[in-house]
C-alpha cells in the first residue's frame, strides 16, 4: 500500500523539490457577476512509476511525515507567479487554497502569505483560505488570532466542507471567518430529508 512503503517517502520529499508536484487551478463561477472568475487550487502530483498519485493518498501522507508545511509554501508561490496569467482574460479573480489549521500561525507560510498578496496588491485579486473541516481546531483563541491577521493582510477566510468532518454551528460563531463552502454530500443529504 502505497502509505506503508518507505519508498514513496523518498518519493514524495523529491516531488517537492523537483516540480512533480503543481498546483493546477478549478474554475469557480459566479453566473451573477460576469466580470468575476475565482481559481481554487488544487496539488497534483505525477510519478513516473505510479502515474498521477492521487491527492487523497498524498497530502495525508505529507501531512503525518511533516511535509505538508512545504507544500503549501510550494502552492503559495507558484499562485503567485500564476496570477498574472490567470488574470489576463478577467477584470477580477479570486485565488483560493486550502490551508490546514494545523499550519495556522506557521512563521514561513504567514511570510509567503504576506507576499503573495503584496505582490499582487497591485492587481485585482481577492486571496482567499479555505480552512480544511477534516481536522479539529484545538485553540480557538489561537486559530482566532491567526486568521483575523490572514484577513488584515486582505485574505478572506472560507470554512470548507462545511457539512462534513468537525461542521458544527458552534464552530461558524467562534471563528470569525467570511464564508462557507457547503460540501455537496451534505446538501444532498439535506435535500432527500427534507423530499
Amino acid at each position: 500500500m502505497y502509505l506503508e512503503n518507505k519508498k514513496p517517502i523518498e518519493k514524495l520529499r523529491l516531488a517537492l523539490t523537483t516540480g512533480a508536484i503543481k498546483a493546477y487551478y478549478q474554475p469557480e463561477i459566479d453566473f451573477s457577476l460576469p466580470n468575476w472568475l475565482g481559481f481554487e487550487a488544487l496539488t497534483r502530483r505525477f510519478d513516473p512509476d505510479l502515474g498521477e498519485v492521487s491527492p487523497a493518498q498524498f497530502i495525508p501522507w505529507a501531512q503525518v511525515h511533516g511535509l505538508l508545511a512545504q507544500l503549501t509554501l510550494m502552492q503559495i508561490r507558484q499562485m503567485e507567479q500564476d496570477a498574472p496569467k490567470l488574470l489576463s482574460q478577467q477584470k477580477h479573480i479570486s485565488l483560493g487554497l486550502n490551508l490546514s489549521p494545523s499550519l495556522l500561525g506557521h512563521h514561513e507560510i504567514w511570510a509567503a502569505f504576506e507576499k503573495a498578496t503584496h505582490v499582487t496588491r497591485q492587481w485585482p485579486i481577492t486571496w482567499e483560505v479555505e480552512l480544511s473541516e477534516s481536522e479539529a481546531i484545538h485553540d480557538f483563541g489561537l486559530a482566532r488570532h491567526f486568521l483575523r491577521e490572514l484577513q488584515q493582510m486582505g485574505i478572506k477566510v472560507l470554512l470548507d466542507d462545511f457539512g462534513t468532518g468537525w461542521s458544527n454551528p458552534t464552530r461558524l460563531e467562534m471563528l470569525d471567518i467570511d464564508g462557507i463552502k457547503v460540501d455537496a454530500i451534505f446538501v444532498r443529504s439535506a435535500l432527500r430529508l427534507h423530499s
